[in-house]
């Protein structure tokens, strides 16, 4: 057996799987259509020799789907990500804070972080790519926000919820 790794982005991975998951259920509604002479679940049918060879190949595509998502998880879960996250927020720099402020944006997945002179935060991504955010005041800012707080996390679970990263959100205004 021959076996191929291939490198692509999450989401074309995504697409992939989504694709598959298309060719699954035609082959799944063949079956059905083959058994009951209507297909519910689809609204086209493959041509094959009979009801047990459309299940195979339905089958097949399911396990296929399950090796690529099951391969997808451990190389996400075995990989070190960093997620970057603004808390205590607040529209002023010097507004008076009484409770904690607002949270902000999850930015990452990163590989690493660094902070230039306590002016710059420079967040490095795998594939070299570099956002880069202001501190003005002790404050990070982004989004039209003032950030007191932020902290670096390596939980995988917080992708789900990481928003992209925008350069103009990351651009003082020239009134600050």
């Amino acid at each position: 057996m021959d076996f191929v790794k291939i490198i692509l982005l999450k989401s074309d991975i995504s697409q992939i799987i989504d694709g598959l998951t298309q060719r699954m259920l035609i082959w799944r509604a063949t079956a059905e259509y083959i058994e009951t002479g209507y297909p519910q679940s689809a609204d086209c049918v493959e041509k094959c020799d009979d009801e047990q060879e459309a299940i195979v190949i339905a089958k097949h595509y399911k396990y296929i789907i399950d090796q690529i998502e099951d391969q997808m998880v451990k190389q996400l879960r075995n990989k070190k990500v960093l997620f970057f996250n603004l808390i205590h927020g607040r529209k002023e720099p010097n507004q008076e804070m009484d409770e904690w402020g607002f949270d902000g944006p999850i930015l990452g997945p990163y590989e690493s972080v660094h902070c230039t002179y306590c002016t710059h935060l420079r967040l490095a991504k795998s594939n070299g790519e570099i956002d880069t955010m202001r501190i003005y005041d002790d404050l990070v800012y982004y989004d039209n926000c003032f950030y007191g707080d932020w902290f670096i996390s390596t939980d995988i679970s917080l992708n789900a919820k990481a928003c992209v990263y925008d350069l103009a959100k990351a651009e003082i205004p020239n009134s600050q």
